[in-house]
């Protein structure tokens, strides 16, 4: 019970996190509500009672069919979870690629090729879009995308021009 109380209130968090940091989230799916986590947990409480009582096996029956219905409800709670973490997770790996991709582009002058203002100019684009509030995930792929082609685009054609 406290699994699914604590994964509803992580959901109904995403949710939130993701109206908030995302532009037009998709795929967001409600948490469990409170009604169905207290009739869950009314249930439990039942089988106790009737195992205080000596109905051992009507409990035993009961249990089956409450731990039966309690993991459907926790693997539906955790794929909604997922769901809505999905955005927010993605624009995370978005900012994370970006950096990486920043330090290539660091290592690469390094090494001597010239990166230019074209490449420049895509990753300041980029940056100012992770960085947006609301972000949008396609600008942000296309932005992180563009810039990581143009570096390899000009970290290839500095390799065929100085063999």
């Amino acid at each position: 019970m406290s699994e699914l109380r604590d994964l509803s209130a992580r959901s109904a968090a995403a949710i939130e996190e993701a109206r908030v940091k995302i532009r037009q989230p998709e795929g967001l799916v409600a948490p469990i509500s409170e009604e169905a986590i207290a009739s869950l947990s009314a249930w439990l409480d039942s089988l106790e009672g009737n195992a205080a009582a000596g109905h051992h096996s009507a409990v035993k029956v009961g249990m089956a069919k409450w731990q039966a219905e309690s993991e459907i409800r926790l693997t539906a709670e955790r794929e909604g979870y997922t769901k809505n973490r999905a955005a927010l997770d993605e624009r995370a790996e978005l900012k994370g690629s970006f950096k990486a991709l920043c330090v290539k582009a660091e290592a690469l002058k390094a090494k001597g090729v010239p990166l230019g203002d074209t490449i420049l100019g895509l990753a300041l684009e980029a940056e100012h879009i992770l960085h947006t509030i609301p972000f949008d995930l396609k600008s942000g792929r296309r932005a992180v995308e563009a810039y990581e082609s143009a570096l390899n685009t000009q970290y290839n054609l500095y390799r065929l021009t100085n063999r």
